[in-house]
């Protein structure tokens, strides 16, 4: 259980401009950490902070577990149809088969969620005088963060079904969403119309910090 400070937490609730406002928010603010690097261990106030984003992931996931029982089950059809093999969720290309495809989703999401909150740590870090900065001891922000993160990890597995991307492959990109939008594939291959999809989508997954600088290379060495 995360140790946090003894505080009341007033989970409020959100209008559909109040959403697209937070995802608009922490799309910027992707984009703005695109050179954060992520590796590495943890301090004792980042640990603080993950538990304090715990503990309110926790609380809203009780408060809306109809919507998210609703939201995942709108899935079932997509990844029913996946061996547990298939259900890898560990971007290490490491073998990792998950049978119960509603667990390998619940650990891509929180793997996700918490890089999400390192991203945004180190972020706020490096943005000491910025107004913009991440206020991530206040509760309203985290919520805006949870949320927004939610969303676009939904988002990016509904994206990942239309495309007929296998389910592995979705959980890898929708783990991923703290750092693409979910639209990521249908912008590369846009961009990159040369490029077949089983490449950008291993830009994606592989290279995720800079995915395009790998598709330039395999683009000039063609």
């Amino acid at each position: 259980m995360p140790r946090v400070e003894s505080q009341t937490i007033d989970i409020h609730s959100y209008a559909p401009s109040d959403v697209a406002e937070a995802v608009r928010t922490r799309r910027e603010r992707k984009t703005a950490s695109s050179d954060i690097a992520l590796a590495g261990g943890r301090g004792r106030k980042l640990q603080m902070i993950q538990d304090r984003v715990e503990l309110t992931a926790g609380i809203m996931e009780n408060l809306h577990a109809q919507w998210i029982e609703k939201k995942v089950d709108s899935l079932s059809d997509y990844f029913s149809k996946a061996n547990g093999e298939d259900l890898d969720n560990d971007l290490n290309n490491k073998t990792k088969s998950i049978g119960d495809w509603r667990i390998a989703i619940k650990e891509a999401y929180w793997d996700g969620l918490s890089m999400t909150v390192t991203q945004e740590y180190r972020l706020s870090k490096k943005e000491i005088l910025s107004a913009a900065k991440a206020n991530l001891e206040d509760y309203d922000y985290i919520q805006d963060l949870i949320t927004s993160y939610t969303f676009d990890f939904y988002r990016t597995l509904r994206v990942c079904e239309r495309l007929n991307v296998d389910p592995g492959t979705a959980l890898r990109l929708a783990k991923l969403a703290y750092h693409h939008n979910p639209n990521i594939l249908i912008s590369l291959s846009q961009k990159y119309p040369d490029m077949g999809v089983r490449i950008i989508k291993h830009a994606v997954v592989h290279n995720s910090s800079d995915p395009e600088d790998f598709l330039r290379r395999v683009k000039e060495n063609i």
